[in-house]
């Protein structure tokens, strides 16, 4: 029985963007989980190239393994 959850070698740490009140689109590279049985599924709370506001916005992947299994990437991105 598998219990080791999924992880994401290349979560990035906090990015840092400048913007107009009107907000920026930032982008970053997606993070991919990595599984010993494989991944059956990813949801993430913000996509790439959103537009932001200026503020602080976390960003959360979470990844479930055909186990069961759940890990998660989390970061920040700070927009001033």
């Amino acid at each position: 029985m598998d219990k080791h959850p999924p992880v994401f070698p290349d979560c990035p740490d906090t990015l840092f963007e400048t913007s107009s009140l009107a907000g920026t689109a930032v982008n970053w590279e997606e993070p991919v989980p990595q599984d010993n049985v494989g991944i059956a599924s990813v949801s993430k709370s913000l996509e790439p190239n959103s537009t932001l506001r200026p503020g602080l916005h976390f960003v959360e992947y979470v990844a479930r393994d055909f186990a069961g299994n759940v890990g998660q990437c989390i970061f920040h991105i700070n927009v001033t």
